[in-house]
């Protein structure tokens, strides 16, 4: 099969398979079908490669698919490549980023397979869906595992690994961390992506009140809700040129809550505002899960710091459950008891 009749074989009267019904069918699904030759040049495309991907069918067809994988994921799929044209018969399976007419990337899910009976001889024909947000949701899921299996996690690292990871989940330009510090200023606690981004909010002094308050990061503190930075905010932060789009930066702030009180702010930054349209939803859910695990974090160190000190006490202090059965001592009452701490375990003060 050759790109001079992949025209042929994307026509009504050529269809995928001996019989029209199968290119009905592949034209009728929201999962993108597409026919490769063995040396991976497109020869037909369905009607979802065009909704899904954004390319024109006369901008695929003819082209080497491999052009359209994120760098990073090329081997893996040259790998599914030469084990569906050599390999057994059984659906050959690769996940892998493609890139999007508007220069982002999907994550596509691919099955192959090694198809002999099409008119036009022997062809790889792969059967993709999109599964970016289950992807996504993936990403950040690992980003909690990897939180939580540290034994006393500093909420700054935290939130320096979810900056990383949003980076990193849904290819943005910057993503930085705020808390709130004195005289109405905000302070960045964590930043992962490009500094000359990051420049621009500090070079505006992150106020949040006062008359030189940011209206974005005033709203985010005040409300509690995500929020979107407008044009005329965007220009004010010299972030966007006069004359420039305001699709062009599309900051994304997501408030905190932590035990304490303060209001933190996530900013997440893009170069393509459309970039997070689909993807409000599960920042803010992460948003939440993210506040959550900051007050899990400020009650663990509480709770040190109260246990340190009940342990350095000079008086005698013990702490029982309902049924007056003893669950904690300090080393004074073990030094006045004159009983080892275990002794002392699940006895009652009566001892």
């Amino acid at each position: 099969m050759t790109a001079e009749n992949a025209g042929r074989v994307r026509e009504p009267d050529a269809p995928l398979t001996a019989t029209p019904l199968a290119w009905l069918l592949a034209e009728s699904v929201s999962d993108v079908i597409a026919i490769l030759d063995p040396q991976a040049r497109i020869a037909y495309a369905n009607h979802a490669s065009t909704r899904l991907l954004g390319y024109d069918i006369d901008a695929l067809i003819g082209r080497d698919a491999r052009s359209l994988v994120h760098p990073d994921d090329i081997p893996r799929v040259e790998e599914a490549l030469a084990r569906v044209l050599t390999g057994p018969e059984a659906p050959v399976v690769v996940r892998c980023r493609i890139r999007h007419a508007a220069g982002h990337h999907l994550v596509m899910e691919t099955r192959g397979t090694l198809d002999r009976t099409l008119p036009a001889g022997p062809a790889i024909v792969i059967v993709s869906r999109d599964v970016t947000l289950q992807h996504r949701r993936e990403c950040l899921q690992r980003c909690w595992i990897e939180a939580l299996k540290q034994e006393h996690p500093a909420p700054d690292v935290v939130l320096l690994h979810c900056c990383a990871a949003l980076v990193e989940t849904f290819e943005l330009e910057l993503v930085f961390a705020l808390r709130p510090g004195g005289k109405g200023r905000m302070t960045v606690v964590a930043q992962a992506g490009s500094e000359a981004a990051l420049k621009p909010w500090l070079d505006s002094g992150l106020h949040w009140s006062g008359p030189r308050a940011l209206s974005c990061l005033a709203r985010a503190v005040r409300t509690g809700r995500p929020t979107r930075v407008g044009a005329e905010e965007l220009r004010s932060l010299c972030v966007q040129e006069a004359g420039d789009s305001a699709d062009r930066v599309a900051p994304y702030l997501l408030p905190l809550k932590s035990i304490d009180g303060e209001g933190g702010v996530l900013v997440l930054v893009s170069t393509d505002r459309g970039r997070l349209d689909d993807a409000t939803a599960l920042l803010d859910d992460f948003s939440i899960q993210l506040g959550l695990l900051l007050d899990r974090i400020a009650q663990e160190a509480q709770l040190s710091l109260l246990g340190g000190a009940l342990e350095a006490a000079a008086n005698a202090i013990f702490i029982t459950d309902r049924d007056a059965v003893i669950e904690w001592v300090n080393d004074a009452f073990v030094a006045l008891s004159g009983y080892a701490r275990e002794e002392l375990m699940g006895r009652t003060p009566r001892i």
